[in-house]
């Protein structure tokens, strides 16, 4: 699904509608340590883990969460979490996870209200049948054509301090191995 669609619109609606709930019902769990779960593991953790993956809707609710072993459906659940994260799919509670896992629900509400407005202004530009769209916070570059997702790669872009601008422009031919001279800005303030 492109990222500039009314699925991806509807998708981020439910999230909201999701997470308020969240956060009115208290939020989730912060899930203590660093020490990665894998499938199989037993940890005091797991059902922690299981607490925030049915209230994200990656899992369905088991019987009062008393086994502390993680289990297939856990590990199908994670696996969901991270697909849905951008994160690497392994079906183990790895760090990247973790942090995914803890983040506070006032802060994932915020980032899906905002992340729904840029969603909403992309659908009102007037794009051609076939775009390239650079998602700079979520390090992903997409080629879309009638609305399929024909390319996607990662890519790096900006910084927190130092924003990439938003462009719009016509893209008339693209050089594969263009002359590049990093610029005295890069070279200063990332190389050096």
């Amino acid at each position: 699904t492109p990222l500039r669609s009314q699925d991806m619109l509807s998708a981020m609606a439910d999230a909201i509608d999701r997470v308020q709930r969240v956060v009115a019902d208290g939020g989730w769990p912060n899930i203590p340590g660093t020490r990665m779960i894998r499938p199989g593991d037993e940890d005091e953790r797991v059902p922690m883990v299981r607490r925030v993956l049915v209230l994200w809707g990656d899992m369905r609710p088991q019987g009062g969460f008393r086994s502390l072993v993680l289990d297939g459906e856990t590990e199908a659940g994670v696996r969901r979490f991270q697909s849905r994260h951008g994160l690497r799919v392994s079906g183990r509670v790895d760090r990247p996870t973790l942090q995914a896992l803890n983040v506070p629900p006032v802060a994932r509400l915020a980032q899906l209200q905002m992340n729904y407005n840029r969603i909403r202004d992309l659908l009102a530009l007037k794009l051609d049948d076939r775009y390239v769209l650079v998602n700079v916070p979520g390090f992903q570059a997409e080629a879309v054509a009638r609305n399929v997702v024909e390319e996607r790669h990662r890519v790096i872009a900006g910084k927190p301090d130092r924003q990439t601008p938003v462009v719009t422009a016509t893209i008339r031919n693209l050089n594969f191995f263009p002359y590049w001279r990093v610029p005295e800005s890069i070279a200063n303030l990332d190389v050096i």
